[in-house]
């Protein structure tokens, strides 16, 4: 009677399987991962010791010269430096309770999972930022007006068709989007041009990207690669997610704990520059489930409505109508 009373009980792992939640968290985290366009995503660590890695900066070897009949070629030194980079480990743990899970009500594990991975994606995304911060190539004025935007970009010595980038708070892309008057481009505009999804516009041949991680007055141009170049950044994934459960039979739950090692590193320094005295902001990503009053309705405007979208990394393409856009909220 024993055995077939637990032949027909319903066991913890009848209804979740880690195998499959770390599949669909590490799903989420790569999928959450928004600056992928500006960043190469590396797993060449995976599976080698040490938790520090020496990774090279390499330099320009300059143009080509016309070399005469019979002359020897030039040649430049290719240069590099190199820097040691510490892999950081990342984790965020949530639990479910059995009544959770047998409720029927929506999908508990795989909002687990999502979430998991999309809070490791913002403390990627937040890194990878930070690494933004460590250039070396400066300007003084702010990217909110033209002036400021078109000193930035004259910074960039090279005539390459690779597309930039400027990453401005709201406040300051606004005030830019003013300044720019008739010159200015709608993001839904650029169509396959365009670099990021939910690309505010675009002005002087740079796109223009809102982000609440950047305080107002700071802000980054950074040329995206296209064409199999490398990147300004990299992302440097040491191993995949992890999810671990632990078992609380006093509260009938189970904890579940994600973990990510990697690193954020600036790549190529000669594809990024900063606003003097640029600071980030700590952004809390709000999950899909949160309360309806957070979410936008009918009376906030189109572009708050993109604002909650991009937030949540929701691709809207080139949906513009309010009403398309509220049926994505929902």
């Amino acid at each position: 009677m024993v055995e077939n009373a637990t032949a027909n009980t319903t066991m913890l792992a009848n209804l979740v399987d880690p195998e499959v939640m770390t599949a669909n968290t590490s799903y989420s985290l790569k999928n959450g991962l928004r600056y992928l366009a500006i960043a190469d995503l590396d797993t060449t660590l995976q599976g080698q010791p040490g938790n520090t890695v020496s990774l090279p900066a390499f330099g320009y070897i300059g143009d080509a010269s016309e070399v005469a009949e019979g002359a020897a070629i030039p040649l430049s030194k290719l240069s590099s430096t190199l820097k040691k980079v510490e892999i950081k480990k990342i984790g965020q743990g949530t639990a479910l309770t059995d009544e959770s899970l047998l409720s029927g009500y929506g999908d508990p594990v795989k909002e687990t999972a999502q979430q998991l991975g999309l809070s490791l994606a913002n403390k990627v995304d937040n890194d990878v930022f930070g690494a933004l911060l460590t250039s070396k190539q400066t300007v003084a004025d702010s990217f909110s007006t033209m002036d400021g935007l078109q000193a930035g970009l004259d910074i960039f010595d090279d005539e390459d068709d690779n597309p930039v980038v400027a990453f401005l708070s709201p406040t300051d892309a606004a005030k830019l989007r003013k300044d720019a008057t008739t010159t200015w481009t709608k993001g839904s505009e650029l169509g396959a041009a365009r670099v990021f999804s939910g690309t505010f516009g675009d002005v002087l041949g740079a796109q223009i990207v809102r982000s609440k991680k950047i305080a107002n007055g700071g802000g980054f141009l950074v040329k995206a690669s296209i064409k199999g170049a490398s990147s300004a950044l990299k992302i440097f994934l040491k191993r995949d997610v992890i999810i671990e459960p632990t078992r609380k039979a006093n509260t009938a739950s189970t904890e579940w704990y994600a973990t990510e090692h990697y690193a954020a590193y600036l790549n190529d320094p000669s594809k990024v520059v900063k606003v003097t005295g640029t600071e980030l902001v700590t952004t809390d990503v709000k999950s899909s489930s949160a309360d309806t009053d957070s979410k936008p309705t009918d009376a906030n405007t189109v572009d708050e409505i993109k604002n909650w979208l991009d937030e949540r990394h929701i691709d809207y393409g080139n949906v513009t109508l309010k009403a398309d856009l509220l049926a994505l909220v929902n």
